[in-house]
């Protein structure tokens, strides 16, 4: 019996260690008070990097819009040092 379970035992453990391997850029997910401040912004310039749900790709966008924000969300992005 445990030669049945050994193979099963080698695609589990590439798959935890692929997972342990991604970057975690700025800790994670976002603040809950930051996504509330800008959602409206990133759908308003970002739509397409939010459609994908391409994290870093909605970072780089509301970067490169952070003075077109909305007050409430470069205040958000500043208590977060963003």
């Amino acid at each position: 019996m445990p030669w049945r379970l050994e193979p099963l035992i080698w695609p589990i453990l590439i798959a935890t260690l692929a997972l342990l391997a991604i970057p975690r850029a700025h800790g994670g997910e976002p603040p809950p008070d930051l996504i509330a401040a800008c959602q409206g912004d990133v759908m308003r310039f970002c739509l397409r990097a939010a459609m994908s749900q391409d994290k870093d790709a909605i970072d780089r966008c509301m970067r490169a819009h952070r003075k077109q924000a909305t007050p409430q969300c470069q205040k958000a992005a500043e208590r977060h040092g963003l």
